[in-house]
């Protein structure tokens, strides 16, 4: 294949072009030698951690309010798939199982019934075992009682009593 400096003298070329052609080559050189520069890199952050996080530190600090809009937009773009990670973190669960839960619930919560938004209600043994879906006020009632049914059927009986 021939080149740009196979063709024309370097003393020819604007510094555009040779740009361009340096830019070419470095591309050429980079794909025939993926691995080789791969391995360098990655023995570069295991030699260097220190430097590199100064480095990033530094860049954070410089650039903090394009890197936090990067991040804004990074989120609003890509909500579902955080959205699955995080359940996959917490709960050991891919959205599909969640669906499930919601589909059989018929969209409401477990306890009362409504139809708002609902969280996912898991057992606190680190299990990670999905009980249920919830909406906010009925997760936090049961986890103010601790999961535990014994205290939660005094407060039912107390409640009866009062009214």
């Amino acid at each position: 294949m021939t080149t740009l400096k196979d063709v024309l003298p370097k003393q020819l070329l604007t510094s555009e072009e040779r740009r361009l052609h340096k830019v070419a080559t470095d591309k050429k050189y980079y794909l025939a030698n993926k691995d080789k520069n791969r391995l360098k890199q990655k023995r570069y952050r295991e030699r260097n951690p220190n430097r590199i996080k100064d480095s990033q530190k530094r860049y954070y600090k410089d650039n903090k309010e394009k890197v936090l809009e990067y991040h804004r937009r990074y989120r609003e773009a890509h909500r579902a798939k955080l959205r699955e990670k995080e359940l996959l973190r917490r709960y050991g669960v891919d959205y599909d199982k969640r669906e499930q839960f919601f589909i059989s619930q018929g969209g409401k919560c477990a306890i009362c019934g409504k139809k708002v938004k609902l969280v996912v209600d898991h057992k606190h043994d680190g299990t990670k075992n999905i009980r249920g879906l919830l909406c906010s006020r009925c997760n936090v009632g049961l986890g103010m009682f601790g999961d535990n049914s014994v205290t939660l059927q005094s407060a039912i009986r107390y409640l009866k009593e009062i009214t």
